[in-house]
């Protein structure tokens, strides 16, 4: 197994800054329980930029690769938005949508 440091950010439209705020919170709890319920996921935190609309999520994850732990990073924040009341693709009409744009993940050097 490998630890991979895993960071995306996010634009969001649809909601107004306070429900922007009170998603991207939402989001952080849910990875808070998704942490307690499987060792492989740590360290989840959300940035929030209400006046440029993006949200960052990172995380620390295991995986038997970078590309396993990168792909098990993405269900997770996906899962955690979709937990939240949120969507990922412009499917997901009439709720607020996070967009992914930069990501990154890096080895956790022990």
């Amino acid at each position: 197994m490998i630890g991979v440091s895993f960071h995306a950010e996010f634009t969001v439209h649809g909601p107004d800054d306070e429900a922007m705020q009170e998603q991207a919170w939402a989001v952080l709890d849910h990875l808070l329980e998704l942490e307690g319920a499987d060792p492989r996921l740590t360290s989840s935190t959300v940035i929030i930029d209400v006046k440029a609309r993006m949200v960052t999520i990172e995380l620390a994850v295991e995986g038997m690769d970078v590309p396993d732990a990168t792909t098990y990073a993405w269900g997770t924040i996906r899962a955690a938005i979709h937990a939240a009341g949120g969507g990922t693709s412009a499917m997901d009409a009439g709720i607020p949508e996070f967009r992914p744009g930069a990501q990154r993940a890096e080895p956790i050097l022990a």
